[in-house]
């Protein structure tokens, strides 16, 4: 009995900001919803329907102190072994989602601004989770019987996209071994369920394989202003081989992962890395420019890596 009490008082005396944090690892560790897109945006939302501000300038520093805390706490989760970009890219875009929505609500009481921001968390939330079917619509077209493709450490949405197109075509696969994680094995178990040919080769093959394959496709942490993209280590290489040899690369990514910065060069992601791999020699992330990539698959459109300025500039600008 004495247990239970500390405990209740303990839950009387969480806070906001804690439940917050606890829906979004709740929802990473949901395999069924595992969207670090979908964690931050239910997250944000949370936070709106449990906030007991009184004004408007209240909830805008409560939900700008989850958003740092959601930050913060990012490296501790498994799910953010590379960078932070896609907790970013999400958080940048809840924020100024909602910040929109106070703006232009300024008149209406708590209750009903709340009831506001909840329903455009939830229609965010619904786009992120229909994102990968909208992106697989797009990429299963380019993905024709006989061919091989290429792809490079793991992707939820590549596999998503290759699993759809499985169900009426028939295409090999090349995984590279993409270490030093050996992300290439992540792909066995669920090729091998949809009987898809693959096989796993070592980084420093790609050379070798490419005028055996018909195309590269990959997925992102996130695509840049430019329409460069980051993701895991190796990716840039297998771009400048893919140029060399003529290759179409293409990547898969939700628009909830575009984020409104413009760099020159992987140094402007320092900020994303985590501490205990900046001063490797061998990061787990790098940037491939959009001079090296041919198509985009989102769940808005089939886009040229030009293209991605012009949606970001709408939504930050025009929305």
């Amino acid at each position: 009995a004495e247990y239970m009490g500390v405990l209740i008082q303990a839950m009387e005396t969480k806070s906001n900001i804690d439940v917050c944090l606890e829906e979004f690892i709740k929802i990473l560790e949901d395999t069924d919803k595992k969207s670090i897109p979908y964690a931050a945006i239910t997250a944000m939302g949370a936070c709106v329907k449990y906030s007991e501000q009184e004004t408007a300038l209240g909830l805008t520093k409560e939900l700008a102190e989850a958003r740092n805390r959601m930050m913060e706490c990012a490296w501790k989760h498994k799910s953010f072994q590379k960078t932070t970009l896609p907790l970013l890219a999400a958080l940048n875009i809840c924020e100024h989602s909602l910040n929109k929505d106070l703006a232009s609500n300024q008149t209406e009481t708590m209750h009903t601004l709340k009831k506001i921001l909840i329903a455009k968390m939830e229609t965010l939330a619904h786009i992120s989770l229909s994102s990968r079917k909208r992106v697989c619509s797009f990429a299963r077209e380019f993905i024709r019987d006989g061919q091989t493709i290429l792809t490079h450490g793991h992707s939820s949405v590549v596999e998503e996209i290759l699993l759809s197109a499985a169900e009426d075509r028939r295409f090999k696969v090349i995984a590279t071994e993409s270490r030093p994680k050996d992300l290439g094995q992540y792909w066995k178990t669920s090729l091998e369920k949809k009987n898809i040919p693959y096989k796993v080769i070592l980084d420093s093959a790609i050379g070798l394989m490419m005028p055996q394959i018909d195309y590269i496709l990959v997925g992102a942490e996130s695509v840049v202003q430019n329409g460069g993209i980051v993701n895991y280590i190796g990716t840039l290489t297998t771009a400048i081989c893919a140029k060399s040899y003529k290759k179409p690369f293409y990547v898969a990514a939700e628009s909830l992962k575009f984020l409104n910065i413009f760099p020159l060069s992987m140094k402007d992601f320092e900020f994303a890395i985590h501490e205990r791999i900046k001063d490797f020699d061998n990061p787990l992330a790098d940037f491939t420019p959009p001079e090296l990539i041919t198509l985009l698959f989102t769940d808005l459109f089939t886009l040229p890596p030009s293209a991605v300025s012009d949606q970001l500039i709408e939504f930050y600008h025009t929305q």
